[in-house]
């Protein structure tokens, strides 16, 4: 799949493959119980995360949590990999 977003970029499955051995366990919130969204942002944000990477509409206005940046993946992608080969 990357590679068809990708074409230009062959090494877009090893750069993804090398930030998800990044990836970390967090445990979820309880609360709010009602809205999955919220919980996902705020457990990213209160774990140290950056950046959450989201093609929600709905969350992607939101913009910010905390010091974490909500970003769609074409704009994560350009702002991790600009000046890297990843425009």
């Amino acid at each position: 799949m990357l590679g068809r977003k990708f074409p230009h970029l062959p090494q877009s499955q090893a750069l993804f493959d090398a930030i998800w051995s990044e990836a970390t366990w967090v445990q979820d919130l309880d609360e709010p119980a009602d809205d999955n969204d919220v919980r996902l942002v705020k457990v990213a944000s209160l774990a140290g995360a950056e950046v959450f990477i989201t093609g929600d509409k709905r969350v992607l206005i939101w913009g910010r949590e905390g010091n974490m940046q909500i970003l769609s993946p074409r704009d994560a992608w350009m702002q991790l990999f600009a000046g890297n080969d990843g425009a």
